[in-house]
C-alpha cells in the first residue's frame, strides 16, 4: 500500500495501527497501536528505578536511587518511562524524529497516557511541558517529537500542554554523538523557563522521547523550578542506556 494511502486511512479510521498498519480495534484500549505492537514495545521491560528509570532487579528498593544514579544529582523528582530503548520502541522513537513523524509522536503520547492513568505513585500534573528543541533543529525536521508526545498525553489525560513555558536558547550537539561525560555538561545553560505567576506552584510533567543520562531533563527541571514550579516529573517513552 502506498504511503499516502496509509496516512489517509489513519485520518478516516483511527483504529489502524500506526506501526504495522493492521487493525487495532481489539487492542485493549491502545487504539493507535495494535495489541501485538504494544506487547513488542513492552517486551524485555523489567522493574525500573523510580529515581532515574533504569532497569533494576525485581524487589530492589530504588527510593534512594540505583547503581546508575545513586551518585547523580537531578532536579526532577523521579522518572516514569513506558519502556526501554530497544527493539520496536527504538524504531518508533527514530520514526517520530522523521519529518513526517508528528502524527506518530502524538499517538505515542496517547499510548503513554494509557499506562499513566493507572499510575498511583505520581502526583497528577497541573501542566504538561515538552523538552524543547532549538529552533534551527525544528526548522530542519519540521516538528519536535517531544511536543507531539506531550500533546497526545495532554489530550488523553485532559491536562493543558504548555510548550511556551520552556525554550531552548542555545543549540547543542546531538546527544548520540557525545560521550557520557560530555553529555552531562552539554545542555547546561541551554534552556530558559517562563511560567506565568498565576500558574506557579504546580506539578509539571516534563515530556521527552528518550532519557539517557538524565542531564537534559534535569537542566530543564531546574529552570522550571526556578520559575516557581513545585515539582517536575520526567515522563519519557523510553529509557536509554
Amino acid at each position: 500500500m502506498v504511503e499516502w494511502l496509509r496516512e489517509l486511512l489513519h485520518l478516516v479510521s483511527p483504529e489502524i495501527c500506526h506501526i504495522c498498519k493492521s487493525d487495532s480495534s481489539e487492542s485493549n484500549g491502545y487504539k493507535p497501536f495494535c495489541a501485538n505492537c504494544v506487547e513488542k514495545m513492552k517486551a524485555g521491560s523489567r522493574q525500573s528505578c523510580s529515581r532515574c528509570g533504569a532497569e533494576i532487579g525485581e524487589g530492589i528498593n530504588s527510593a534512594q536511587g540505583c547503581e546508575a544514579c545513586r551518585n547523580e544529582r537531578f532536579s526532577f523528582s523521579c522518572v516514569w518511562r513506558f519502556g526501554i530503548y530497544q527493539g520496536l520502541i527504538k524504531e518508533t522513537v527514530l520514526k517520530c524524529k522523521l519529518p513526517k513523524g508528528e502524527v506518530l509522536a502524538e499517538a505515542a503520547g496517547w499510548l503513554m497516557a494509557q499506562d499513566l492513568k493507572s499510575e498511583s505513585t505520581l502526583n497528577h500534573p497541573t501542566a504538561i511541558v515538552p523538552v524543547p528543541t532549538h529552533w534551527t533543529k525544528s526548522l530542519l525536521r519540521g516538528h519536535n517529537p517531544a511536543l507531539g508526545m506531550a500533546l497526545g498525553l495532554a489530550k488523553a489525560i485532559r491536562v493543558p500542554c504548555r510548550p511556551n513555558w520552556l525554550r531552548k536558547i542555545r543549540s547543542t550537539p546531538s546527544q548520540t554523538s557525545l560521550t557520557p561525560d560530555i553529555r552531562r555538561t552539554a545542555p547546561c545553560n541551554a534552556f530558559a523557563a517562563s511560567i506565568p505567576i498565576r500558574n506557579r506552584n504546580g506539578i509539571i510533567w516534563l515530556v521527552d522521547d528518550v532519557l539517557t543520562t538524565g542531564t537534559t531533563a534535569s537542566v530543564c527541571a531546574k529552570a522550571l523550578l526556578k520559575q516557581g514550579a513545585r515539582e517536575v516529573v520526567a515522563i519519557v517513552l523510553a529509557r536509554g542506556g
